[in-house]
């Protein structure tokens, strides 16, 4: 990189010359060039830029007779030094030029945005100074950031940061600061004197550990740290009495600190898919309302967790848990839980009191009996059953009028539940089980649109079936079926029919005046033609 044109240094070789001694000062910054200036010989001059024809003493050396051929006015760069920085000097044109390695025009244009950010900072009633270097290839903090501690919000996401320097700390006005999307394998002591941050933002790094010093930023509020390589948190974490958000999802964390119990103020408790085996006592945390406790290695809840009252979510899906843990049918304020994926071979009684649940995971267990009074869930809007043993449904269930979508899909169902318990469902997947009839009053299912029968033994559909007008996704795969009704036609809402493995041998012609039908799929059938109906079917698109 070249100097710009008033700071070169000019010098016509023509003219008389005399002992030259030049200094060029390195710059606060030095990523800027700076003039080189002439000078006359000095003490302590850290770089003596001579003439290429001078010897080491600084006299004139005999000049050799110049060739007809030597007329040209360019000559060959000098190299000169100043410690370990090398530093070349072109002569062209009777003009000499010094090439600093150490300018960078990135850096400069980024002292002098920040010195223009310095100069609205201390206007009055300005606004936050935020600085956005998010997806500049970096691979170190420049250093020239932490000298302005004026700064509210540095973004540093989407870089290759490794490390952070120690004059981080000089930061002490910063309130928000992602380094997100780096591959930060250590966070210094000195992040603990930015005692005004609320935001921190660490997620997809490399981090192994935290510095204890993590505990002091009194007024943080939000912390992110999922997505790196932690295996414990300091139990300074429990002086963070402002944080309303910790998430440390996807890392190794055998265990939580019990000072967590401290953070009085948490709304947001994120530990989902570490090595967890308990959690620690949380009865303290009245403020949370969203706990993500999934795949992990618990076998049993703390009882003080029927302490937060407040509590909405809670995800405890794919762990280690036998027993329906009776503490959380304390907690009416439940909106959501999600048990999916553990132990349990049945539901506790106290299951009536979430009579503000509205959606229930309970998938891959071991149920086989839901309890009598599971339909006090007046609010429940989705329940999911799927995966477990189940063979019938209890009666109570057709007082859930909130109801909308139910997955009793892969169980032990032989006979097709009561029609009236589904009285109010949309969506209803009942698929791998083993029915081999639909009961005649089947068209009692009046608000049913998605229905998936697929993977039983059907043989036969009742022409009551048809009747069913709010009908619009129909599965039947895997059956044996071999014909439909004749009144299949009257399913004048049905926009998608997959009838693929079955014992159809030809169409009935009935599927052609299907006239909202969209998509019709009919794999692996032992068809030979298609009716010419199917041409009356304008919207088929597949």
């Amino acid at each position: 990189v070249e100097i710009p044109k008033e700071f070169q240094h000019k010098k016509v070789h023509n003219a008389p010359t005399k002992p030259l001694k030049s200094i060029l000062k390195k710059s606060s910054y030095a990523e800027e060039p700076r003039r080189v200036k002439r000078a006359n010989k000095k003490k302590n001059v850290s770089l003596n830029l001579r003439e290429p024809n001078e010897d080491d003493t600084g006299k004139k050396t005999k000049k050799k007779k110049r060739d007809k051929d030597n007329s040209k006015k360019n000559r060959p760069s000098a190299n000169w030094q100043l410690h370990d920085t090398q530093f070349a000097s072109q002569i062209q044109n009777g003009i000499e030029t010094v090439q600093n390695p150490l300018y960078n025009p990135d850096l400069v244009a980024l002292r002098v945005q920040l010195d223009g950010m310095r100069a609205k900072a201390a206007k009055v009633g300005a606004e936050p100074a935020v600085l956005d270097l998010s997806g500049k290839e970096l691979t170190s903090l420049p250093a020239v950031i932490c000298k302005h501690n004026y700064l509210s919000v540095i973004n540093l996401y989407m870089n290759q940061i490794c490390s952070l320097p120690p004059e981080i700390g000089n930061l002490t006005n910063l309130i928000q600061l992602g380094l997100n999307e780096n591959s930060l394998f250590h966070i210094p002591k000195a992040i603990g004197q930015l005692e005004a941050l609320q935001i921190l933002d660490l997620r997809y790094n490399r981090l192994q550990d935290l510095p204890p010093e993590i505990g002091n930023l009194k007024n943080l509020k939000r912390l992110f740290l999922r997505y790196n390589r932690l295996i414990a948190l300091p139990d300074t974490l429990g002086n963070l009495t402002q944080l309303e958000l910790l998430s440390v999802r996807n890392n190794s964390l055998y265990e939580i600190p019990e000072s967590v119990n401290n953070l009085t103020k948490l709304r947001v408790l994120d530990v989902h898919q570490n090595q967890i085996g308990r959690l620690p006592s949380i009865g303290n945390m009245t403020e949370l309302v969203d706990l993500d406790a999934q795949y992990n290695q618990l076998s049993r809840l703390p009882k003080d967790i029927e302490n937060l009252k407040k509590l909405r979510k809670l995800r405890l899906g794919h762990n280690k848990i036998k027993e329906f843990p009776v503490e959380i049918c304390e907690i009416r304020t439940l909106e959501e839980l999600d048990l999916e994926g553990n132990m349990l071979v049945g539901l506790s009684e106290k299951v009536k009191n979430l009579n503000n649940l509205k959606q229930l995971y309970l998938s891959r267990n071991k149920l086989t009996t839901l309890p009598e009074n599971i339909g006090n869930l007046v609010r429940l809007r989705q329940l999911f059953l799927n995966c477990n043993r189940l063979s019938e449904i209890p009666a109570s269930f057709g007082k859930l009028r909130e109801l909308k979508e139910v997955d009793l899909g892969t169980n032990n169902f032989t006979v097709f539940p009561n029609p009236q318990l589904f009285r109010y469902v949309t969506t209803l997947n009942i698929h791998d089980n083993m029915i081999e009839t639909l009961p005649a009053n089947v068209n009692e299912m009046k608000s049913i649109k998605t229905l998936d029968l697929g993977e039983n033994q059907l043989r036969n559909i009742p022409e009551s079936f048809c009747t069913i007008n709010s009908l619009t996704n129909l599965r039947l795969n895997c059956n044996e079926l071999n014909d439909l009704p004749e009144n299949f036609d009257c399913l004048m809402s049905l926009r998608n029919l997959q009838a693929d493995n079955n014992l159809f041998e030809e169409l009935p012609p009935q599927v052609g005046f299907l006239q909202s039908l969209t998509a019709l799929s009919l794999l692996d059938n032992d068809l030979n033609d298609l009716p010419d109906e199917l041409i009356n079917l304008h919207k088929l698109k597949q």
